[in-house]
C-alpha cells in the first residue's frame, strides 16, 4: 500500500482555542519529497525476506487475525493559555523546518516539546508520520493510535483517513497482546519491563516475534515463558499463578542453656567425689575402732573394760552421709547426661520457596 504523507505545516496558522482552516501563504506541501523517499526505501527493501510472516503463534492464544483501527474514544478541548499555545506554535515551526532539512532526530524532539506545550491531536499526527521515516514502527503505530482515538474533528478528514491508513499499514508488522489476570497482587512483565499488577488487564503494542513474559506474586508459584506475537494480530495471554503449598523443615533450637548441664555435672562430680570420701572415712574408722577393740580384750584376758561409743557413732555417721552425698551426686550425673542430651530440641518449620529464596538473598548480601 503506497500512503501518501502530508505534514500539517498548515497547523502554524492556528490560533489558540480555535483551529483554522488553511491560513493563505503558509502552507508547505512536502508530500512529494516524503512519498519519493518513502517509495525508494519500498523499492530498496523488495528483495528482502520478511522472516516475520511465518511466525507461528506460542505461549498465548490468537483471538483475531485482523487489526482493526481504533475507535474514537476521546473528545479533545482545547485548554491551552495563549503564551503555552504561541511558545508551542513557535517550537512547532522549528519541528517542521527540522523535517523539511531531514533533521528527524530534531523533529522529534521538538514535537515532543510543542506537544507537551499544547497537547494537540494535529503536534501528535507530525511526530507519527516522523517516527514512520525514522522506521520506529512501534512508536509511530502507537502514536498514530492516540491520533485516532480523538476521531477526526482536530485534525480534519483527510488527515484522519491518512493516520488510519498509515496505523493499518504499520501494525501489519506488528502485534497486539492481551494479558489477562484476575488475581490480585501478580506482577506482570515482559522482556523485563513491568506491564501491570494484577487484576488489572492490559492491551498493549509489541514488535511482532519473541517475547519473555514473567508473572511474580508472594506465596505463588512464578512463571517465566517464551511466547511468540504473528505480526497483524490479536492476541491474549491469560495469568494465574498457582499457590505454594506450604513446605515444612526442621531445624534445632535450644531448649536448655548450655550452663545448666555444666552445673549438674559439676555438682555430680564434687558430690560422688565427697561421698566417696566419707564413705572411706566411715570404714576406715571403724577398722581401727574394731582393731582397738581386739587389741583391748587380748590385754584384759577377756575381762569387760570401758568402751567408748563415740568414735563408732561417728563414723557410722561418715558412712550414712558419704552414702547419701554419692546417691545426690550420681542422680546429678544422670540429670546432667539428661539435660546434656536434651539441650535442643528438633521443631518444624514452614515456609514458601519464595521465602526461602528472600532469606538466601538476605543472608548472602549481609555476608
Amino acid at each position: 500500500m503506497k500512503f501518501k504523507i502530508l505534514l500539517l505545516i498548515t497547523f502554524l496558522g492556528i490560533t489558540p482555542h480555535k483551529i483554522l482552516a488553511k491560513p493563505a501563504g503558509e502552507s508547505k506541501d512536502v508530500s512529494n519529497s516524503e512519498t519519493s523517499q518513502t517509495n525508494n526505501n519500498e523499492e530498496s527493501n523488495g528483495d528482502n525476506i520478511d522472516l516475520t510472516k511465518n511466525l507461528k503463534a506460542k505461549g498465548v492464544k490468537v483471538i483475531s487475525n485482523k487489526i482493526t483501527p481504533p475507535i474514537h474514544s476521546k473528545n479533545y478541548e482545547d485548554t491551552t493559555p495563549y503564551e503555552p499555545s504561541e511558545q508551542a506554535r513557535a517550537i512547532f515551526r522549528k519541528a517542521n523546518k527540522n523535517f523539511e532539512d531531514r533533521e528527524l532526530s530534531g523533529a522529534v524532539v521538538n514535537y515532543k516539546k510543542a506537544y507537551k506545550a499544547w497537547p494537540h491531536p494535529r503536534i501528535l499526527f507530525n511526530l507519527g508520520v516522523t517516527y514512520s521515516m525514522l522506521s520506529q514502527t512501534l512508536a509511530a503505530a502507537n502514536t498514530f493510535k492516540k491520533v485516532l482515538e480523538y476521531g477526526s474533528e482536530p485534525i480534519g478528514e483527510l488527515r484522519y483517513k491518512e493516520a488510519r491508513e498509515k496505523y493499518l499499514q504499520l501494525m501489519g508488522t506488528l502485534s497486539i497482546i492481551k494479558i489477562k489476570c484476575d488475581q490480585s497482587g501478580p506482577k506482570i512483565y515482559i522482556d523485563g519491563t513491568l506491564i501491570t499488577t494484577c487484576p488489572k488487564n492490559r492491551t498493549l503494542t509489541l514488535n511482532s516475534g519473541r517475547h519473555l513474559i514473567t508473572a511474580k506474586n508472594k506465596g505463588y508459584i512464578s512463571i517465566t515463558q517464551d511466547m511468540v506475537l504473528p505480526p497483524g494480530t490479536v492476541s491474549q495471554k491469560n495469568i494465574k499463578l498457582k499457590k505454594y503449598e506450604q513446605l515444612i523443615k526442621y531445624k534445632q533450637v535450644q531448649r536448655i542453656h548450655p550452663r545448666w548441664p555444666a552445673i549438674s555435672g559439676a555438682v555430680a562430680a564434687l558430690l560422688i567425689g565427697a561421698g566417696s570420701y566419707l564413705i572411706y572415712k566411715g570404714r576406715s574408722d571403724i577398722d581401727n575402732i574394731q582393731d582397738d577393740i581386739l587389741r583391748r580384750f587380748g590385754e584384759t584376758g577377756g575381762d569387760s573394760f570401758e568402751y567408748d561409743t563415740g568414735p563408732e557413732e561417728n563414723a557410722i555417721l561418715y558412712q550414712n552421709l558419704g552414702a547419701g552425698a554419692l546417691s545426690v551426686g550420681v542422680t546429678s550425673a544422670i540429670t546432667a547426661t539428661v539435660l546434656y542430651l536434651y539441650r535442643n530440641k528438633r521443631v518444624a518449620v514452614k515456609y514458601t520457596p519464595d521465602e526461602e529464596e528472600s532469606n538466601t538473598t538476605d543472608q548472602n548480601a549481609s555476608e
